[in-house]
């Protein structure tokens, strides 16, 4: 999950972004509840898409080893 203000793409507004790995369905204008485990990082402006995909994927990573 980030909380924050997405600094590489627009960096305007705050927004709450939620990755759920490995599922596929439509799921917009549902309830979700979120737990939190464990904090990652900083928030962070990338130079490029490419670097911000890359990170990404290392926090997906990061973020599986804990669960």
């Amino acid at each position: 999950m980030s909380i924050g203000f997405r600094p590489t793409v627009d960096g305007k507004k705050r927004v709450i972004e939620v990755n759920i790995f490995d599922f596929d369905k439509e799921i917009y204008g549902q309830h979700l509840k979120v737990y939190l485990k464990k904090y990652l990082r900083e928030e962070k402006k990338f130079e490029t898409l490419d670097e911000l995909i890359k990170q990404m994927d290392q926090d997906k990573l990061d973020s599986l080893a804990v669960l």
